[in-house]
């Protein structure tokens, strides 16, 4: 059992989180005696991935033969196990000798703006940390860094998706272009929703109110997004990260938007928040 102080009024979820990383890896994954271990990648997602946002970030970094180890891994977290006895615990996760090697990997990838202090415990300023892996450009970003870390070629089932980004792009900007839309969400799944929209032609409103009182006044559409969302079912089931996964986030905004009647007298404005 790993301990970390988290108190109530020591910021956000964003620290929080980052402080528990920290924590797990003072108490396991501090790089130790043995050679670097070559072909794997340490991989640290940050809070504001759902479980199939860091499914699909391992298995990017899969996709170039690259043996991940991912701290924490939550991706299977909340899978449901009818056929089996209950368990207190979650499923899935990291093995503790998986994590005892994390600071030996070739790299360290972190996504989340947060766990640039855990991602440089591990590997110091070699650490590759960012905010986000939404949108085209962050999406550019991280299957570089992987590619680099390889020292392979992007693998063509990435270019596939990367292709059919890029067509959704050009197919939602006809609906998104010059949209005004609400964001009300934690830091680095704001930057990430907010770089996809704008890519998409969106002029972008960042608000802090909670969102789903705002939009029924204003009878405004309302896309779920973030943690928690409490009043739709599915929701640890989607992703948005990565070339599959902003593709699905950018037809889920467009599609919100053409359920709108066209009789509007005004260009409706689409709102994300993190209910309570």
């Amino acid at each position: 059992m790993v301990l970390a102080a988290v108190p109530d009024l020591g910021g956000g979820l964003e620290q929080g989180y980052a402080a528990a990383v920290e924590a797990l890896v003072a108490e396991l994954a501090l790089p130790g005696a043995g050679p670097a271990v070559d072909g794997q990648v340490t991989l640290l997602p940050g809070p504001t991935l759902g479980p199939l946002d860091v499914e699909e970030l391992r298995e990017t970094a899969e996709a170039f033969g690259l043996r991940t180890v991912v701290l924490p891994d939550t991706s299977r977290s909340l899978d449901g196990h009818l056929d089996d006895d209950w368990e207190p615990l979650l499923s899935g996760g990291t093995p503790l000798r998986a994590a005892a090697a994390a600071g030996r990997s070739s790299a360290v990838l972190a996504v989340g703006a947060g766990l640039d202090s855990a991602a440089r415990m591990l590997s110091g300023a070699d650490a590759w940390v960012v905010p986000h892996a939404i949108g085209l450009d962050a999406g550019d970003a991280l299957v570089g860094e992987l590619a680099d870390v390889a020292g392979r070629d992007v693998p063509e089932v990435l270019r596939q998706w990367r292709s059919r980004l890029t067509d959704g792009l050009l197919d939602s900007s006809g609906v998104l272009a010059g949209r005004r839309v609400a964001l009300a969400l934690e830091p680095d799944l704001l930057a990430g929703v907010a770089a996809l929209l704008t890519e998409a032609g969106a002029e972008l409103l960042v608000a802090s109110s909670h969102g789903a009182a705002a939009a029924g006044r204003l009878g405004i559409p309302l896309l779920r997004l973030g943690f928690p969302v409490v009043d739709r079912l599915g929701a640890q089931h989607l992703t948005s990260t990565g070339y599959r996964g902003s593709l699905r986030l950018l037809f889920a905004v467009a599609n919100e938007l053409l359920a709108v009647p066209h009789s509007a007298p005004n260009p409706p404005t689409t709102s994300w928040e993190t209910p309570c």
